[in-house]
C-alpha cells in the first residue's frame, strides 16, 4: 500500500472501483461519505466508474426514485471518472465503453463466473471485479461471494465490511 508523504501534503492516490451496491452503504453512512469527500479532495484517493455501474444505477430510476436521486447526488459531490470495462459481455456491455477482454481478464472473468447461473447480474459484477484488477485498482464490494473468488485469483479487494476502517485508517495521517 502506497504511503503519504512526510509532510502530509499530498498522498499517492489509491484507485478505487466499487462494485454499485457500495452506494447503498455510502448512502446511510455519513461518515463513510465524509471520508470519501476528504479523502478526495486531499488526493489521497480517486474513485473511477465503468458505464456498468451506471446501468445499474439507472435502473432503480423507475423502481426506487428516492435512492436513484440520493445516489446520483452523492456521486455528484466525488469526481468520478469513467473508464471502460475490461472485458466484453453482450447484454451487459455497450460499445465504445468495454474493451475486447485480454486472454487473461477473459480467464479471470470465467474462474468468478463459475459454475453459478450465468446472469447478467453474475456477468456484471464478475466485470466490474475484472475491470478494477486488470486497470490496476482496488476493487471494494459487499458481495462476499465475489470478493472470496476475487480473493482466491489474488485481485486487490477492500470487502465492504471492512471498507470504512480501512480508509479511516488510510486518511488517518491526513487528519
Amino acid at each position: 500500500m502506497k504511503d503519504f508523504d512526510a509532510s502530509g501534503a499530498s498522498c499517492t492516490p489509491l484507485v478505487l472501483l466499487f462494485d454499485s451496491m457500495v452506494w447503498d452503504e455510502v448512502l446511510v453512512n455519513s461518515r463513510l461519505q465524509d471520508l470519501l469527500v476528504f479523502g478526495e479532495a486531499h488526493g489521497c484517493i480517486e474513485i473511477v466508474r465503468t458505464h456498468v455501474q451506471i446501468d445499474q444505477n439507472e435502473a432503480m430510476r423507475t423502481t426506487k426514485p428516492v435512492k436513484f436521486t440520493e445516489i446520483n447526488g452523492l456521486r455528484a459531490q466525488l469526481q468520478e471518472k469513467d473508464v471502460p470495462t475490461e472485458g466484453f459481455v453482450l447484454g451487459v456491455s455497450r460499445l465504445g465503453q468495454a474493451k475486447l477482454g485480454s486472454d487473461d481478464s477473459n480467464l479471470a472473468f470465467e474462474e468468478l463466473m463459475g459454475n453459478q447461473k450465468r446472469t447478467l447480474k453474475n456477468a456484471s459484477d464478475a466485470l466490474l471485479a475484472v475491470s478494477a484488477e486488470f486497470g490496476q485498482r482496488f476493487f471494494v464490494s459487499g458481495d462476499q461471494r465475489l470478493v472470496d473468488k476475487s480473493v482466491n485469483l489474488g485481485f486487490k479487494v477492500i470487502p465492504l465490511s471492512s471498507f470504512e476502517g480501512w480508509l479511516g485508517s488510510l486518511l488517518a495521517s491526513k487528519s
